[in-house]
């Protein structure tokens, strides 16, 4: 029903990646292979009380368009006003995020669009599909999420997977009650296009 998650920096792989081709180091509790320096993908950073996280929900909704394509009441399936569809929302917030100089907190920024900073997903949806008669893997597809600009180092959101699949396929395009969304990807990308912040776990603050 519903998924909450922290983010940590993104960093570049060790091994098969332009950043590092092969490692050049190894960790000498283990001797295992490792990369040095590490290399965050993000010249922007968190402050000392930085943090980002994400809250993933799901309901079943009523087919009846209320208030607009905004509205949490969206339609489902414009020609079955009685249906019903999937709603999933995902809410993002992000505190003390700051520029590369490491003190000057992110603020709105006029010469982006929307502040330049996005929530990028990659997903599989299997679905119920109505006409078919029967469940279907969709292919993976990306969706970017704008933010609103930033305030004060801080970033939220709150964005519905529909109004997605409504600018990509069309209104009408909900997703059914029975849907699987599998996560593949999930990443706040800084206003360069460069990822910023994954789904992961930190015992070390914002790093």
């Amino acid at each position: 029903k519903s998924l909450k998650a922290p983010f940590v920096r993104a960093f570049a792989a060790c091994g098969g990646s332009s950043t590092f081709v092969a490692p050049n180091s190894f960790l000498g509790a283990t001797n295992t292979d490792a990369c040095f320096p590490a290399t965050p993908l993000s010249s922007f950073l968190y402050g000392p009380k930085g943090a980002c996280s994400i809250k993933i929900g799901e309901k079943v909704a009523e087919g009846q368009l209320i208030g607009g394509l905004d509205s949490k009441a969206n339609a489902c399936f414009p020609d079955n006003s009685t249906d019903e569809c999937n709603l999933t929302s995902l809410k993002v917030k992000c505190k003390d995020v700051r520029d590369p100089d490491g003190n000057t907190l992110i603020a709105e920024n006029q010469n982006q669009p929307e502040g330049g900073w996005k929530l990028n997903t990659f997903t599989r949806a299997t679905l119920d599909d109505r006409v078919n008669g029967g469940a279907h893997t969709a292919i993976d597809f990306p969706v970017s999420f704008h933010f609103p600009p930033a305030k004060k180092g801080g970033l939220k959101g709150s964005f519905l997977a529909n109004s997605a699949l409504f600018d990509l396929l069309g209104f009408g395009s909900a997703l059914p009650q029975c849907s699987s969304l599998e996560l593949l990807s999930i990443v706040i990308s800084d206003p360069t296009s460069s990822p910023f912040g994954a789904m992961g776990v930190s015992s070390g603050g914002g790093n």
